[in-house]
């Protein structure tokens, strides 16, 4: 056989092998509106961490082996899996608790991209309006706010529908002016609200007395005490413990550390 037939019967074989070994995928196609990797080529992906993988719109693309997406968020009312973990082509599923429902279009599914970023804005999960408010008579307990309480009966477990709670920080705890302070049962028997945070802002430490100071371990929350003692050769005049108070105040005025001084021996 003529070597010139040789030569192209071996890279008959060749490409068709290459060919073969390629996933179907569309083209690249202009204006992708993210970072594309290099497209494949016979000697693009000469590398052996690197594999010619189908990326979207970025088409057949050379695609490290071990390019991972950041950990997808969670989503708020609702689950979402993802496999196989944060690899490059992985899919994140979204799904949102009962009444509620996927808020974004095509955005239930986003995948791991080439570029290591995930495809398409992560989804909201918001309140189904149209279910009906036949599917559940009422309500459960209500959500619970660390340092809050709310108007209803402390032991009440099930609430109607339409019943509405207003919450309030716990003495010495303070919110924030745009919270939302309370909470509804709706027709899906789930409670919308409240959104707000409380916290106890405290008393400053106050300053060293002369002579003395402020004895440790320091707390400085709303019902803490502190304690005040002399140094030696001093005693103290006015009261020892003070309280934080609920307006972020100590109780009390700071007592003194007045010099010990002894009588005349007797003659």
């Amino acid at each position: 056989m003529e070597p010139s037939v040789i030569l192209l019967s071996v890279l008959f074989i060749f490409t068709a092998v290459v060919t073969c070994n390629q996933p179907k995928c569309d083209p690249r196609k202009d204006n992708v509106n993210r970072k594309c990797q290099k497209p494949c080529a016979l000697e693009a992906c000469k590398s052996k961490r690197k594999d010619c993988l189908c990326d979207g719109d970025c088409g057949l693309s050379c695609i490290n082996k071990n390019m991972k997406c950041e950990p997808i968020g969670s989503i708020q009312y609702g689950e979402v899996t993802v496999l196989p973990y944060n690899k490059f082509a992985a899919i994140a599923r979204y799904q949102c608790h009962e009444g509620y429902e996927i808020h974004g279009k095509h955005q239930r599914v986003r995948v791991c991209q080439g570029d290591g970023q995930w495809s398409l804005s992560p989804p909201e999960c918001r309140i189904n309006i149209n279910q009906s408010i036949q599917a559940k008579a009422e309500c459960g307990k209500p959500p619970v706010v660390s340092h809050a309480h709310h108007d209803g009966e402390i032991y009440q477990t099930t609430f109607d529908i339409g019943s509405m709670l207003q919450y309030t920080c716990d003495t010495g705890n303070t919110g924030n002016t745009n919270d939302i302070s309370r909470a509804w049962c709706v027709g899906a028997g789930i409670w919308v609200g409240p959104k707000m945070t409380c916290s106890s802002p405290g008393c400053p430490r106050p300053r060293s007395i002369d002579n003395g100071r402020v004895k440790e371990p320091f707390k400085n929350s709303f019902g803490n005490e502190m304690e005040y003692e002399c140094n030696e050769g001093y005693f103290l005049t006015g009261r020892r413990m003070r309280t934080c108070l609920a307006n972020g105040t100590w109780d009390g005025q700071e007592p003194s550390c007045e010099t010990v001084t002894c009588q005349e021996p007797p003659k």
